[in-house]
């Protein structure tokens, strides 16, 4: 019953809504996304995912994806930094937003590593139902190219 529970919540039939957050940037004709590896396994395994989270009292799904990524990834969102919304599903509405500086610092405790890849190493590494969420964030990022 453990595993069950476990494999419902990642798909997040438990209706509590959230917010994920995605960055990317551009370099030399490659797009590079900013993944984390969560430091319990009970939380995601050890496959690098999106960075995402519970939305609080009071806050709207953005919120709880911008403050997520900055506990989960050390991500400082920027105000000339456009966010973008790239689909909702499963209670789960996920965003992307292109940055310039990949010098995230002070990611919390709840992540044992943060990665940027390229888009290919990305695809190949990420959980596999969080690659349409990739690849939705690819089509995005695809028109600064």
């Amino acid at each position: 019953m453990i595993k069950v529970k476990k494999i419902l919540s990642e798909i997040n039939f438990d209706k509590k809504e959230r917010g994920g957050l995605l960055p990317y940037y551009i370099k030399d004709n490659e797009i590079y996304f900013c993944l984390m590896i969560p430091s319990n396994p009970d939380y995601g395994g050890n496959k690098p995912q999106i960075s995402k989270g519970g939305v609080d009292s009071g806050e709207t799904s953005l919120q709880t994806a911008i403050r997520e990524a900055k506990e989960e990834l050390g991500y400082v969102h920027k105000s000339n930094y456009t966010i973008e919304q790239i689909h909702k599903e499963n209670n789960i509405t996920w965003y992307c937003v292109r940055v310039d500086d990949t010098n995230f610092k002070n990611h919390d405790n709840e992540t044992k590593k943060v990665l940027w890849l390229p888009s290919k190493k990305a695809f190949s590494v990420i959980r596999d139902w969080q690659k349409s969420i990739l690849a939705k964030a690819y089509i995005k990022a695809k028109k600064y190219l």
